[in-house]
């Protein structure tokens, strides 16, 4: 429909734009409130500088921002430059969306999707949180759709296997995998919700799943424990406390690079935030060099070498 006249095309895109641009002020506006605690739907929108008023008129999305040379038009003060990117990429998605899903149901649902994500990212932005009621907006929204169109949660869970990982015995983890695993779709990626460790990953691309996500390697991080390919690393134990190697030797991070495992000891014995931005960079790079050579030995034909080696292995102490 929307490609059929040129003239629809262009008038529904600048439509489409309009809306991105006023919903991504809105969004920007309502992030910013309740990362300063207040009200969003309670209060006039004002400078963050002077704290006065804003009229109608440099509330205008983009103009207003371009009319005034970036500036408050009361106190002079530099506005962010966030406002006003705020506001654009809203209005590209928009349209993006548009385009890609024509005049339909399936655009409004993209709409309130990239809507919730942009607040969410305003949010991660201002004030490095994720408001829990963008969330349940989010979820209300999606729910909703589901009523007109139970297409997108359909589309969603094909080839997701979710439930797992709750505190049931490994193995039995791995024998539900082995159960459902032959009856999802071909043509897709498995994904494996909430796993896991080193050796759970690796059975589970054993068992035939591509991707995963679980919070593990910032999580253990935060609390000590470090990957390795030597096996697991307790670094608040005592024997570090003077240990002059890296975490592991055979480690290629920036952390190992350039700290030892009595320096960072010390720093989560000292409560420093600095070491758990060490702790958790060591282990994501392990996991990325994980998945990198789980993605090797499967081009090379030496997976099942490479698992016999390593699951299991890798969550011992060193």
């Amino acid at each position: 429909m929307l490609y059929a006249d040129p003239f629809l095309t262009v008038y529904c895109c600048l439509l489409a734009a309009l809306l991105g641009a006023c919903m991504g002020s809105f969004l920007n506006c309502a992030a910013w409130r309740i990362v300063h605690g207040e009200s969003v739907l309670r209060g006039r929108s004002h400078c963050d500088a002077c704290g006065h008023v804003l009229a109608v008129r440099d509330l205008i999305p983009v103009v207003s921002y371009l009319a005034a040379h970036g500036r408050c038009r009361y106190c002079g003060a530099k506005l962010s430059r966030r406002h006003v990117l705020a506001e654009a990429v809203s209005a590209l998605v928009f349209v993006t969306l548009l385009l890609h899903y024509d005049i339909s149901l399936q655009a409004l649902e993209g709409w309130c999707v990239a809507g919730i994500l942009l607040a969410c990212s305003f949010a991660d932005l201002e004030g490095y949180i994720i408001p829990d009621r963008f969330i349940a907006v989010g979820v209300v929204l999606f729910i909703t759709t589901l009523f007109f169109d139970p297409q997108p949660l359909q589309r969603a869970l094909d080839g997701a296997i979710g439930g797992l990982a709750v505190g049931e015995p490994t193995q039995v983890m791995y024998d539900i995998i082995d159960a459902v695993e032959p009856y999802m779709p071909a043509e897709k990626p498995r994904y494996l919700m909430g796993v896991g460790t080193p050796s759970n990953i690796i059975e589970g691309v054993a068992r035939g799943v591509d991707f995963f996500d679980c919070v593990m390697p910032s999580r253990n991080g935060r609390h000590g424990k470090l990957f390795t390919w030597e096996g697991t690393v307790n670094i608040l134990n005592e024997k570090y406390a003077t240990d002059p190697r890296p975490i592991s030797e055979s480690c290629g991070c920036p952390v190992c690079r350039r700290f030892s495992r009595a320096y960072l000891r010390h720093l989560f014995k000292a409560d420093e935030v600095l070491a758990l931005r060490l702790a958790v960079l060591h282990n994501l790079y392990f996991y990325n060099e994980l998945a990198a050579r789980i993605r090797q030995a499967l081009d090379e034909g030496t997976f099942s070498d490479f698992r016999a080696r390593y699951s299991g292995n890798l969550e011992k102490r060193a």
